[in-house]
C-alpha cells in the first residue's frame, strides 16, 4: 500500500538535500527527493522507536 503525503519545508532544507544528493551520487544510491526522505524517516524511526 503506497501512501501520499505533502509536506512543505522551510527554505534551509534545500541545502541539506544538496548535501545528501552529493553524497548519495558519490555513493551510486538513489538522490531523488523521495528516496532521501525515505531513508530520514527510516533513520529516524530505528533512533526512536527501535531501540
Amino acid at each position: 500500500m503506497i501512501k501520499t503525503i505533502q509536506v512543505k519545508l522551510p527554505g534551509e532544507i534545500g541545502k541539506l538535500f544538496d548535501d545528501l544528493k552529493e553524497v548519495r551520487n558519490k555513493n551510486f544510491e538513489p538522490t531523488s527527493y523521495t528516496s532521501i526522505v525515505m531513508d530520514a524517516v527510516k533513520a529516524y524511526h530505528q533512533q526512536r522507536v527501535s531501540k
